[in-house]
């Protein structure tokens, strides 16, 4: 959240800013709250969607976007299964798309 001035400087010379929450706690010094509260005025990126209850927090707060890793659509085996992974895409499509 330090950075927020940073953000602030590029927003007034004209830079579109997405600010972005570290899905992974040792990459970031706040909690979400706190994310949100910070972040009112920029677009929202979720970064490192991995888990339902992350995407569930992504789709709860409405952010803008979110990229999400293989690890949201099951282990290395399922991944690798195309009907399994084509199940789980659409489902995270079903979630979002609401």
């Amino acid at each position: 959240l330090q950075d927020i001035a940073i953000a602030e400087e590029l927003v007034m010379q004209g830079y579109n800013v997405f600010a972005g929450f570290a899905s992974d706690s040792k990459y970031r010094d706040y909690m979400l709250s706190e994310f949100m509260k910070s972040t009112e005025k920029f677009r929202r990126w979720y970064l490192g969607v991995s888990t339902k209850r992350e995407l569930k927090e992504a789709v709860l707060f409405h952010f803008d976007g979110a990229d999400v890793t293989g690890y949201l659509f099951g282990n290395h085996d399922d991944r690798r299964n195309p009907e399994k992974l084509r199940k789980a895409v659409f489902s995270l499509l079903e979630k979002v798309g609401k």
